[in-house]
Protein backbone atom coordinates (compact mmCIF):
# COMPACT_ATOMS: atom_id res chain seq x y z
CA UNK A 1 0.00 0.00 0.00
CA UNK A 2 1.15 3.86 -0.69
CA UNK A 3 -0.13 6.21 1.59
CA UNK A 4 0.42 9.89 1.20
CA UNK A 5 -0.45 12.13 4.10
CA UNK A 6 -0.63 15.90 4.65
CA UNK A 7 2.17 16.56 1.81
CA UNK A 8 2.98 19.48 1.25
CA UNK A 9 5.12 21.64 -1.08
CA UNK A 10 5.86 25.42 -2.14
CA UNK A 11 8.19 27.48 -4.13
CA UNK A 12 8.71 30.73 -2.84
CA UNK A 13 5.40 32.24 -1.69
CA UNK A 14 3.62 30.07 -4.06
CA UNK A 15 2.08 27.02 -2.42
CA UNK A 16 1.47 23.97 -4.78
CA UNK A 17 0.29 21.39 -2.85
CA UNK A 18 -1.33 21.95 0.26
CA UNK A 19 -1.86 18.84 2.86
CA UNK A 20 -2.82 16.06 -0.05
CA UNK A 21 -3.69 13.02 1.59
CA UNK A 22 -4.26 9.68 -0.23
CA UNK A 23 -3.99 5.38 -0.38
CA UNK A 24 -3.67 3.25 -2.52
CA UNK A 25 -4.25 -0.35 -2.27
CA UNK A 26 -2.29 -3.08 -3.98
CA UNK A 27 -3.74 -3.79 -7.42
CA UNK A 28 -5.52 -0.88 -7.55
CA UNK A 29 -5.51 1.59 -10.45
CA UNK A 30 -5.63 5.17 -10.01
CA UNK A 31 -5.11 8.46 -11.99
CA UNK A 32 -4.32 12.34 -11.36
CA UNK A 33 -6.18 15.03 -13.15
CA UNK A 34 -6.04 18.68 -12.64
CA UNK A 35 -5.27 21.94 -14.48
CA UNK A 36 -2.31 22.91 -15.82
CA UNK A 37 0.09 24.17 -12.69
CA UNK A 38 -2.06 22.29 -10.78
CA UNK A 39 0.65 20.40 -8.68
CA UNK A 40 0.28 16.98 -10.31
CA UNK A 41 3.79 16.11 -12.00
CA UNK A 42 4.99 17.73 -8.69
CA UNK A 43 2.90 15.35 -5.97
CA UNK A 44 4.44 12.55 -8.48
CA UNK A 45 8.13 13.53 -8.14
CA UNK A 46 7.60 13.68 -4.52
CA UNK A 47 6.34 10.44 -4.47
CA UNK A 48 9.00 9.01 -6.84
CA UNK A 49 11.44 10.41 -4.39
CA UNK A 50 12.88 12.44 -7.28
CA UNK A 51 11.93 16.03 -5.11
CA UNK A 52 11.57 16.35 -1.60
CA UNK A 53 8.41 17.88 0.14
CA UNK A 54 8.35 20.45 2.53
CA UNK A 55 5.97 18.71 4.97
CA UNK A 56 3.95 15.14 5.38
CA UNK A 57 4.71 12.04 4.81
CA UNK A 58 5.38 9.27 1.58
CA UNK A 59 4.83 5.29 3.44
CA UNK A 60 5.61 2.58 1.36
CA UNK A 61 4.92 -1.03 1.91
CA UNK A 62 5.29 0.36 5.36
CA UNK A 63 8.24 1.74 4.93
CA UNK A 64 8.87 6.02 5.71
CA UNK A 65 10.09 6.71 2.05
CA UNK A 66 10.25 10.67 2.66
CA UNK A 67 12.69 10.26 5.75
CA UNK A 68 15.34 8.04 3.06
CA UNK A 69 18.55 9.82 2.09
CA UNK A 70 21.83 9.41 0.13
CA UNK A 71 22.50 5.46 -0.47
CA UNK A 72 19.16 4.16 1.04
CA UNK A 73 16.96 6.55 -0.91
CA UNK A 74 18.79 5.22 -3.95
CA UNK A 75 18.89 1.58 -3.19
CA UNK A 76 15.15 1.89 -2.12
CA UNK A 77 14.63 3.59 -5.86
CA UNK A 78 15.97 1.03 -7.72
CA UNK A 79 13.96 -1.83 -5.83
CA UNK A 80 10.73 -0.31 -6.20
CA UNK A 81 10.27 2.49 -8.24
CA UNK A 82 9.53 3.18 -12.00
CA UNK A 83 9.18 6.19 -14.25
CA UNK A 84 8.06 6.63 -17.76
CA UNK A 85 7.62 9.80 -19.73
CA UNK A 86 5.65 11.04 -23.00
CA UNK A 87 4.23 7.16 -23.10
CA UNK A 88 0.34 7.69 -24.33
CA UNK A 89 -1.61 4.85 -25.59
CA UNK A 90 -2.46 4.14 -29.27
CA UNK A 91 -6.29 3.26 -29.47
CA UNK A 92 -7.12 -0.01 -30.27
CA UNK A 93 -3.57 -1.11 -29.22
CA UNK A 94 -2.87 -3.19 -26.28
CA UNK A 95 -0.34 -1.31 -23.40
CA UNK A 96 1.81 -3.70 -24.06
CA UNK A 97 2.43 -3.25 -27.77
CA UNK A 98 2.31 1.05 -26.82
CA UNK A 99 5.68 0.45 -24.84
CA UNK A 100 7.52 0.03 -28.52
CA UNK A 101 6.46 3.53 -29.11
CA UNK A 102 7.35 7.34 -27.46
CA UNK A 103 5.24 9.90 -27.85
CA UNK A 104 1.97 8.25 -28.72
CA UNK A 105 2.13 6.15 -32.27
CA UNK A 106 5.20 8.32 -33.77
CA UNK A 107 8.45 6.77 -34.58
CA UNK A 108 8.87 3.00 -33.37
CA UNK A 109 12.09 2.86 -31.42
CA UNK A 110 12.54 -1.09 -30.26
CA UNK A 111 10.96 -4.30 -31.28
CA UNK A 112 7.63 -5.34 -29.05
CA UNK A 113 8.13 -7.52 -26.68
CA UNK A 114 4.78 -8.94 -24.58
CA UNK A 115 5.65 -9.04 -20.84
CA UNK A 116 4.83 -12.80 -19.47
CA UNK A 117 6.54 -15.18 -17.24
CA UNK A 118 10.25 -16.29 -17.06
CA UNK A 119 10.90 -12.89 -19.30
CA UNK A 120 11.79 -9.67 -17.54
CA UNK A 121 10.29 -7.04 -19.99
CA UNK A 122 12.12 -3.93 -20.32
CA UNK A 123 10.45 -1.71 -22.80
CA UNK A 124 13.47 -0.20 -24.15
CA UNK A 125 15.92 -3.19 -24.68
Amino acid sequence: MLSVKNITKSYGSLQVLKGVSFDIQRGEIVSIAGSSGAGKSTLLHIIGTLDKADGGEIILQDQRVDLLRGKKLAGFRNRHMGFSSSITCCPNSAPWKTYAYQDGCGEKRKKKQRPGPGNSWKPWD
